[in-house]
């Protein structure tokens, strides 16, 4: 129903020294996987099943790496770079190559869902780049600790740890300092950094349903509608307690939005955990032609310590 591409790129200075040549040619590599616990499963090109994740197994182009929910692994690169997965997270080796002309290293992943630390190595040669593609961004680090967090939505969150990193989509960069987090929902330029490595509160939409089940009461009869789940995680150490959410509507006629719904009791979300609601709705009058329209989240509420947080969710819909 609705596609949003966001790499989250990240240009790095160098991997391996190799030889000078005039034709410039790139030869392929591979990783390796050092560290894994849990179940790891790992999914080879050429036969379309998933294997056994075993320590020492080499990663070529279009391998993939899944873990479950209480999965752990480590992906190793030629020049010491690492990337180290949570659980439940699926990534692919889209490139994986090594230039013979000039000591520079392209990787590039492809990060469906979950949680990465990307450990890159300082290195010298401007031309290598190491890149993490998800459903939302580019992120751009010259040796740096980076965090990559794919919600089921595709909705991504780039967080710096350590070094210089800026993240890009929809032609718009953000500088991402020290310690700090920018925020990317598919399709939207990102957000302005916010204190912390990653975002403390993480919404999520899944389980979608088109025309299933009881229509909405308010709902006409030339009308399509959509149930579906919406996640709230706290990434934070501390709680946080939900206050209020608002819907924003948009189709190509107009965009509107709803009066504020306060909570009658408030969700309390504890550190590390995470709270779903049940069958939302949401429904479009039908056109004489289809057409795309988004219903956006927006959750308000406060942590422990008193600080408002705000966190969104998006769901793009075709009406047909």
């Amino acid at each position: 129903m609705w596609s949003l591409r966001v790499v989250v790129a990240l240009f790095v200075i160098s991997l391996f020294v190799s030889a000078l040549t005039g034709c410039g040619e790139t030869t392929q590599s591979h990783a390796i996987l050092t560290t894994m616990s849990g179940n790891v499963t790992v999914l080879k090109p050429d036969t379309g099943t998933w294997l056994e994740g075993q320590v020492g197994m080499t990663l070529s182009i279009d391998y993939t790496v899944k873990t479950d929910t209480v999965g752990r692994a480590t992906i190793t690169f030629p020049e010491g770079s690492t990337v180290e997965l949570e659980g439940s997270t699926e990534i692919r080796v889209a490139n994986l190559s090594i230039s013979t002309g000039t000591p520079a290293t392209t990787i590039s992943l492809r990060q469906e869902i979950g949680k990465t630390t990307s450990r890159v190595k300082k290195l010298i040669d401007p031309a290598s780049r190491y890149e993490i593609e998800t459903p939302a961004a580019v992120a751009l680090v010259r040796g740096s600790v980076m965090f990559v967090d794919v919600v089921q939505d595709g909705n991504t969150t780039v967080g710096n740890e350590e070094g210089n990193i800026s993240v890009v989509a929809q032609g718009v960069e953000v500088l991402i300092p020290e310690g700090q987090h920018s925020s990317v929902t598919t399709g939207q330029p990102p957000s302005p950094p916010e204190p912390g490595t990653t975002k403390p509160l993480i919404a999520s939409i899944s389980n979608v349903r088109k025309n299933e089940g009881l229509k909405p009461p308010p709902a006409p009869e030339n009308a399509d509608w959509w149930y579906y789940n919406v996640t709230l995680r706290n990434e934070s150490t501390i709680g946080i307690t939900l206050e209020k959410r608002q819907n924003h509507y948009t189709n190509p006629r107009r965009d509107w939005s709803d009066d504020e719904y306060v909570f009658k009791n408030l969700v309390s979300v504890p550190a590390g955990e995470e709270v779903i609601f049940d069958d939302y709705w949401v429904w479009f009058s039908r056109w004489t032609e289809p057409y795309p329209a988004t219903v956006t989240l927006i959750f308000y509420g406060k942590d422990d310590l008193g600080n408002d947080l705000q966190t969104t969710c998006t769901l793009t819909v075709n009406v047909d």
